[in-house]
């Protein structure tokens, strides 16, 4: 395919894309997506999204709602603020306090340095 061809190919193929997001429908994007080689798939998006693609969730917290009277606070519950909850302990302050605004946190392994785990084994039980 001439270079001048290929341009027309991906320009139609981009049409085609946004008419896709537009209407929510990413099916045939995931599949061009697939085709394509991790590493090209990596340099589109920062270092610093890859990496925390693939952290792993140590844990959870629950804070204040974004936007309410509660934003930047920890729950009442919670010892402190570096102190790291299983999702089960999360979701019972949550439910312990319904009326109030409060949200689960997921943490990542380098989202809080020197945490306290408040909980044995997996964190998402």
């Amino acid at each position: 395919m001439t270079e001048k061809n290929k341009q027309k190919l991906i320009d139609k193929v981009l049409e085609q894309i946004k008419k896709d997001v537009a209407v929510g429908d990413l099916t045939a994007i995931d599949e061009l997506l697939k085709s394509c080689p991790d590493k090209n798939l990596k340099a589109f998006i920062s270092e610093f999204e890859y990496e925390k693609l693939f952290e792993k969730i140590i844990g959870y917290q629950v804070v204040g709602t974004e936007g309410t009277d509660k934003e930047g606070q920890i729950h009442p519950e919670m010892e402190a603020s570096f102190c790291i909850y299983s999702l089960k302990q999360a979701e019972k302050m949550i439910e312990n306090n319904i009326t109030e605004n409060w949200c689960l946190l997921p943490i990542k392994t380098d989202d809080i340095e020197d945490a306290t785990i408040m909980f044995k084994g997996n964190p998402n039980k």
